[in-house]
């Protein structure tokens, strides 16, 4: 174990990033947790979530490209569950995602700007963040914990990315599988292959932002610690092996007059 979190910067937090290259991060980063599964052993818990919480709907945040999402759908499927209805949320929207969920049925994405701490009353469900909780810092992340409890909506937080050695050398390569998996990564865009192939900017960032990543990931102890003092909630914290022998850990919290 890492054991002191470091609070680095990841270049898709800055507000001044170059949108075409965060979308790219994002594609790519979705398009990998999709295709390797590394979020659909925590989907029972999930499930599990949903019913105690008696919700249907889940509000993502910091939900970049929402491309995970799908793919959560259908393992709700393979469990014999309905799958909810999602809606998708960022800070910063990814505007392609928004044009390719309009379609959907199940799934939406809001195109107004969400700020996780401070998300609309007016949104209801299980709020989720996957693979985003490690981009604030413990104030911050607080704040976003307290305003799920002040809004009486429960709250599940994942990351599949354990602060540890084995995470930490498994995500050195990323930018050498970049160039032979873009091209899978759907929709293609011209932007997407420019700025991996002729101007690598995606690759170096997303090797960059994705160490940090590691980084600055919670563990359960430090999880726990953060709700300690929001004893209006029942919280959970867990770990669950995913693929590559990387360790998905969890967080979830629920109103204690939900019935658990």
């Amino acid at each position: 174990m890492l054991k002191k979190r470091i609070q680095f910067f990841e270049w898709q937090d800055l507000p001044w990033f170059p949108h075409l290259i965060r979308e790219g991060i994002t594609d790519y980063l979705a398009f990998t947790l999709k295709t390797f599964g590394f979020y659909n052993p925590v989907v029972p818990v999930l499930a599990e979530v949903l019913a105690k919480s008696h919700k249907s709907t889940i509000v993502d945040l910091c939900s970049g490209s929402g491309g995970i999402m799908p793919e959560l759908q259908e393992e709700f499927k393979n469990l014999k569950k309905n799958p909810p209805q999602i809606i998708l949320t960022d800070r910063f929207p990814n505007e392609t995602s928004i044009s390719k969920f309009k379609a959907s049925k199940t799934i939406s994405y809001l195109p107004d700007s969400i700020d996780a701490l401070d998300v609309d009353n007016n949104l209801n469900g299980l709020r989720t963040l996957f693979t985003s909780f490690h981009h604030f810092n413990n104030s911050s992340a607080q704040r976003i914990l307290q305003n799920a409890v002040e809004s009486r909506e429960p709250i599940f937080i994942a990351e599949f990315t354990k602060r540890n050695l084995w995470t930490f050398l498994m995500c050195l390569p990323v930018p050498l599988f970049m160039p032979f998996l873009m091209p899978f990564v759907r929709p293609i865009k011209a932007s997407n292959l420019i700025f991996t192939y002729i101007f690598p900017l995606i690759p170096l960032f997303t090797w960059w932002d994705i160490l940090v990543t590691v980084l600055r990931t919670r563990d359960t102890q430090e999880l726990s610690e953060l709700t300690s003092e929001l004893q209006e909630f029942s919280w959970k914290v867990g770990e669950i092996k995913t693929s590559f022998f990387f360790t998905l850990i969890y967080l979830y919290g629920l109103p204690r007059t939900t019935n658990q």
